[in-house]
């Protein structure tokens, strides 16, 4: 058996690194195209019941809840972003013309959030939230949302008010954080195995490929000197 010499090494290892970075490179844009393909938003459709207390009986059970929330999460983000995070509260036509006010909560530890605690909306027939959100890090992480009561009056009697005393329950929902290129922190972990394993057996199966080729191109050279002489 013949060893092969560090030149015939040298070369082969540097074929099979440049092999490495394209599969590596073509993996990788496979991955971020599939993100990108992916919902972008969730969208999630809560109610506040029709039970109230206050002095009036200005609301009285309805058939139908009488305010619906409407709210849009990313499902998405890299951690060169900054996102919104939208919640809305829309009247029925039998409760369009009151005012309306509430407070909402987002929260998690894992994006930097703002504005932050409670955040108070006011409006008539509609009121709504933005919240922007940053990650920290790469991962999946959970945002929650809760909603207060809501409290209403007739515009031309603010001194009295009645409340929905039944919000929505608190919404939680999942982010993923991925990276500046869009490769999540699983993804990055594929590749990062990828380079290093192609490396090596395209280094160690290689060298026979490579020895074979060599043989050939040496006997076809053979062939046409023959042929000349």
């Amino acid at each position: 058996m013949q060893w092969p010499t560090r030149k015939t090494i040298i070369s082969t290892f540097v074929l099979s690194a440049i092999a490495s970075v394209g599969l590596v490179a073509l993996a990788a844009r496979i991955f971020i195209v599939r993100n990108k393909q992916q919902p972008e938003t969730s969208i999630i459709k809560l109610k506040f019941e029709s039970h109230y207390d206050g002095y009036w009986d200005m609301i009285r059970p309805l058939p139908q809840s009488p305010y619906t929330a409407e709210v849009r999460i990313p499902l998405r983000i890299s951690t060169s972003e900054t996102k919104s995070v939208v919640a809305e509260v829309r009247a029925i036509p039998k409760t369009s013309g009151l005012a309306v006010r509430g407070d909402a909560t987002l929260e998690s530890p894992s994006f930097q959030i703002s504005p932050q605690g409670n955040v108070s909306a006011s409006g008539q027939g509609t009121i709504e939230w933005t919240w922007t959100v940053h990650p920290q890090a790469l991962g999946n992480y959970v945002v929650k949302l809760s909603f207060s009561p809501l409290a209403l009056t007739v515009p031309w009697f603010p001194e009295q008010e009645a409340v929905l005393v039944q919000p929505p329950a608190p919404v939680a929902q999942q982010i993923e954080v991925l990276d500046a290129l869009g490769l999540s922190a699983r993804q990055r972990e594929v590749l990062g195995g990828i380079g290093p394993a192609t490396a090596t057996l395209g280094t160690i199966f290689g060298y026979p490929i490579w020895t074979w080729i060599g043989s050939l191109l040496k006997k076809s050279k053979r062939s046409s000197h023959r042929r000349r002489s």
